[in-house]
């Protein structure tokens, strides 16, 4: 122990302002490589923070979008099979309709959770079973539409041909130059033609009315089918919400959803009977 006193007291005194410059020097540097270190931990973290809540952002951005176009469809397709029994039945394609829904539902399983994902498959599997079901129901009254189109036609050219008839018996009646066997040539041709335009109204009112009777039970059946796709719908829509953080009560949607669904269904059933 002397020796170690002995050894400090033999350094001169400009020597310990070296030795304790150094020393601070150092420590200053031990400090700030310290601070430094600490600084650069908070600020790495503080980076993947930031790109995490911007891949947040950019996430939530890019499926609010999609998730908009989607809810979006599904409201086009819940109308969309009750305006397809009164669409021409020369242009129509019954799956083209509902294109729009399943571009939505392949981008939104792109962006969407699990949960999500499983909902919006769930109802693009059962819009696309009731599109099939649909074709069937509409392939009767395709018929009744054309029935409909073809006496139409006849009758509105039998009425032309009546006319024509008409004005050329006035026209010999006028003329000065009664000819009877020209009267009676057109005298046949007027029944004739009258008897063509009056089956040709009665074909066309027994389709028309069986157009109509087959619309009704469409319609009546679409509501029953549609319910399962409204609950899914619905399902779809509070999963969406909750994606965005939205508040949302499930049980109270649900049963506005049923409200509302059992009002639309009593209206539709109410004016199919009046049919």
């Amino acid at each position: 122990m002397s020796s170690t006193v002995s050894i400090f007291e033999s350094i001169p005194g400009p020597v310990w302002g070296v030795i304790g410059a150094v020393a601070g020097a150092t420590l200053t540097s031990i400090t700030n490589l310290i601070s430094n270190f600490g600084n650069n931990k908070r600020l790495s973290l503080q980076l993947a923070h930031d790109a995490k809540e911007k891949n947040i952002d950019r996430m939530n951005n890019l499926r609010r979008e999609i998730y908009l176009t989607a809810v979006a469809e599904m409201t086009k397709a819940s109308s969309y099979f009750g305006q397809l029994p009164h669409e021409d039945p020369s242009n129509q394609n019954v799956a083209a309709g509902l294109e729009g829904l399943y571009v939505a539902a392949a981008k939104l399983s792109l962006v969407a959770p699990p949960g999500t994902q499983e909902a919006v498959d769930s109802l693009g599997m059962e819009y696309w079973k009731l599109t099939h079901k649909v074709i069937l129901a509409l392939s009767p009254m395709q018929t009744l539409k054309a029935e409909m189109k073809l006496y139409g036609g006849m009758y509105d050219q039998a009425m032309i041909e009546i006319k024509r008839v008409i004005g050329a018996m006035n026209n010999l009646r006028e003329g000065g130059c009664p000819d009877e066997d020209v009267m009676f040539g057109l005298k046949d041709s007027f029944d004739f033609l009258s008897n063509q335009a009056e089956d040709s109204s009665r074909k066309r009112q027994v389709a028309t009315n069986e157009f109509y009777a087959l619309c009704a039970k469409y319609n009546h059946e679409l509501m029953a089918d549609m319910k399962p796709l409204a609950i899914l719908q619905a399902k779809v829509v509070i999963a969406i919400r909750q994606d965005f953080g939205i508040e949302t009560d499930e049980a109270r949607m649900m049963a506005h959803m049923e409200r509302q669904w059992n009002t639309v269904s009593e209206a539709v059933d109410q004016a199919s009977s009046q049919v």
